[in-house]
């Protein structure tokens, strides 16, 4: 039912757009990964759980599913997006990566051109944060054989994105915000001071509707880029989250050993950027507000043992 409503609802909005086969491509990706979100059950699930969120990733009603609640993994939305271009008369085919060897592959599309051209990968679940925040779509038109190689060049893809409304003069790509990072960081800077620079204006913008492994990602990425190995073992993720009225809401974090102590950077969803704190004033932060975290925290038990000693006194 929502694979059907959706398929005519492309084609609607697509009648009067005069789409090559290769834009047409494009607009369905886009469109779809403006829709869809990461399923976090699947990452922090069991392992019997994982294998039948996996297994099941092709069952048609779960796709309808999916579709209902935006939520996927790489398995099922590279079927999805294989079945709206093959009913938009696409020729498209889901395969594993051969260059993975975990338990759960990754999965992704490979697009046949129509026109004989060579045939290029589209990684559906990679692009999601991308274009969540605004983006250029980094794993399409990548080449098979070569991943660093793009069949269909930046340029070109530039162009289909300007041409579908993707981008225009008021809204550029994203990426061009790390560039504004990069002219301000500069080597008489600490370390910390890069950090609290970057992470308290990582979004140029307000993403009301990211959840938490898109931002994950795209930080990280973003982190990646601007430093490099200069981070490599010393700034730590942390999975955060809080159990409200039932509801398992995760929350971005990390912290940092310095020579000044411990810092925590935690996501704030209001500001949209991470608020910094003193271990031991996250520690009490923790306490007040139940916050929970997966990995462990340089330090912090003993703070939450000494705030609890207070409160029994």
């Amino acid at each position: 039912m929502y694979l059907g409503n959706y398929i005519n609802d492309i084609k609607e909005k697509i009648k009067d757009m005069n789409l090559t086969e290769t834009e047409l491509v494009m607009y369905v990706y886009i469109d779809l990964a403006k829709r869809f979100k990461f399923n976090p059950d699947f990452f922090f699930a069991n392992m019997k759980t994982r294998k039948s969120i996996y297994n099941n990733s092709f069952n048609h009603e779960v796709l309808n599913d999916c579709m209902e609640s935006n939520t996927i993994i790489c398995r099922s939305a590279a079927k999805i997006l294989e079945y709206v271009l093959t009913n938009l008369g696409v020729k498209i085919i889901t395969v594993d990566d051969p260059t993975d060897y975990r338990t759960f592959k990754h999965v992704y599309n490979i697009i046949i051109p129509e026109d004989k051209s060579e045939s290029y990968v589209v990684d559906l679940q990679e692009d999601i944060s991308n274009i969540h925040f605004h983006g250029l779509t980094k794993s399409f038109g990548v080449s098979f054989v070569d991943d660093k190689l793009y069949i269909i060049s930046r340029e070109e893809q530039k162009r289909i994105h300007k041409k579908i409304g993707y981008i225009d003069d008021q809204h550029p790509y994203t990426d061009d915000y790390i560039n504004l990072f990069k002219l301000y960081l500069d080597d008489s800077m600490t370390l910390i001071d890069k950090l609290d620079l970057v992470l308290d204006n990582i979004e140029p913008y307000p993403y009301p509707n990211i959840n938490y492994w898109e931002r994950r990602w795209k930080h990280e990425k973003m982190l990646l880029e601007l430093f490099g190995d200069e981070l490599k073992n010393k700034l730590n993720t942390v999975e955060f989250y809080q159990d409200i009225d039932g509801e398992i809401i995760y929350n971005n974090g990390f912290f940092i050993n310095t020579k000044d102590g411990v810092f925590v950077y935690y996501y704030n969803n209001d500001e949209y950027k991470y608020d910094k704190y003193p271990l031991n004033i996250f520690a009490k932060k923790v306490i007040d507000e139940k916050i929970h975290y997966r990995q462990g925290i340089m330090g912090i038990r003993h703070h939450l043992n000494e705030i609890n000693s207070k409160c029994k006194m």
